[in-house]
Parts: structure tokens; C-alpha cells; sequence
């Protein structure tokens, strides 16, 4: 009996030991499933990470186009602004020629009636002293 019990606690032994290796590969198994699940997991959020700054980078193209858009409409706008400005400016200064033209044409006008008057004045002097 004394040699079942050894023969017994050898099996047990080494049925604990091929026990304890197998709980070692699980373990190590497990571990690199878990190392596995990790690298997935990371490389999905690398990805996902790389969309976003896509992303990102898609809407700040579309903002600065947006912007640069904006930018040239202004200036258009303005350059507008600016050629009515300048044609207005223009116009004043023809019209600022005319009146000026106008008032010495007026000038003209009333030397002219004033010698006629001066004349008049002198031929009733004439009248008056003959």
C-alpha cells in the first residue's frame, strides 16, 4: 500500500505539475490575446485619430478658402467703391469747370452792361450840358 500511495502521489505530482504547465500556457495565451486585444484597440483609435485630424484639417482648407473668398469679394467691392468714388469725383470737377465758365461768362456779361450803362450815363451828361 505504502507503494500505491507513492505511486499515487507521483501521478498526482505529476498530473499537479502537467496541471501547473498548462495553466502557464493559458496564462501566457491569455496574456497575448490580451497584448493582441491592446494592439487592436490602439491601432482603431490611431485611425480613428487620424480621421479626426482629417477631418480637421479638411474644414480648416474649407474655412480658409471661405475666408479667402470673402476676402477677394471685399476687395472687389471695394476696388467698385472706389471707380464710382472716382467717377464722381469726376463729374464734380466738370461741373465745377462749367459754373466756373458760367460765372465768367456772367463777369463778361456785367462789364459789359456796366460800360453800356457808363455810355448811356455819358451821352445824357452830353445831353444834359448842350
Amino acid at each position: 500500500t505504502s507503494r500505491l500511495v507513492a505511486r499515487l502521489l507521483a501521478e498526482l505530482h505529476g498530473k499537479g505539475a502537467a496541471l501547473a504547465a498548462a495553466e502557464a500556457r493559458l496564462r501566457a495565451a491569455a496574456a497575448e490575446d490580451s497584448a493582441e486585444s491592446a494592439a487592436v484597440e490602439w491601432r482603431r483609435r490611431v485611425r480613428q485619430a487620424e480621421a479626426e485630424a482629417e477631418a480637421r484639417v479638411a474644414a480648416a482648407k474649407r474655412q480658409l478658402r471661405e475666408a479667402e473668398a470673402a476676402k477677394r469679394a471685399a476687395l472687389d467691392e471695394a476696388a467698385t467703391q472706389l471707380a464710382a468714388y472716382g467717377r464722381a469725383i469726376e463729374v464734380m470737377h466738370a461741373e465745377m469747370a462749367g459754373m466756373r465758365a458760367q460765372m465768367a461768362g456772367m463777369h463778361a456779361k456785367a462789364e459789359g452792361m456796366q460800360a453800356r450803362a457808363e455810355g448811356m450815363q455819358a451821352k445824357v451828361e452830353s445831353l444834359v450840358a448842350a
